[in-house]
């Protein structure tokens, strides 16, 4: 019986670190950033696309994430000096109710835009695994930086100053 829970726990295990619905590789630096069409907490629509000119940074992110609670201040900061001179922020939450999120904003204090993966679509196509994972994409649509975790104030402006010099 326990070699049979073993091999029931590896298993979930696996799936759990899995990507979700490929093995492929990550996307990389360098590479154009995937498109997406998403809703707002607002209700507006937000597709990457109509955004080329402008640098971008996506956050993707969930509110039973410890690491995506502590970094958003970080975000709300960077965004409140910089949205003047044409930088998009944009946190992309993954799979989650619009009630629940909306809460959540409001408890964190975010002002940038808050959009609903609630098919996970976007988080597919951008082979997020884990939680929170950011994205740096340039005026051309080009991915600059990503950070698989947790970023601090230092490292957000450090890969904000990139972008807006390119």
């Amino acid at each position: 019986m326990s070699v049979h829970l073993a091999v029931l726990a590896v298993l979930v295990l696996w799936l759990l670190v899995l990507p979700r619905g490929q093995a492929e590789s990550s996307l990389i630096v360098g590479q154009a950033a995937p498109d997406f069409d998403l809703v707002a907490l607002d209700g507006s629509h937000v597709r990457l696309s109509e955004l080329k000119g402008q640098p971008v940074i996506i956050n993707f992110w969930a509110t039973w994430c410890t690491p995506c609670r502590k970094e958003m201040p970080e975000f709300e900061q960077v965004w409140e000096g910089l949205k003047d001179q044409g930088l998009k922020v944009y946190g992309i939450n993954v799979g989650e109710s619009k009630v629940g999120v909306a809460e959540f904003v409001r408890q964190v204090g975010a002002t940038f835009p808050i959009l609903i993966d609630e098919k996970e679509a976007a988080q597919d196509a951008y082979k997020v695994l884990p939680l929170p994972t950011t994205f740096f994409i340039d005026r051309q649509g080009i991915i600059r930086a990503i950070y698989p975790y947790q970023m601090n104030r230092t490292q957000v402006e450090s890969e904000v100053q990139r972008l807006m010099a390119r």
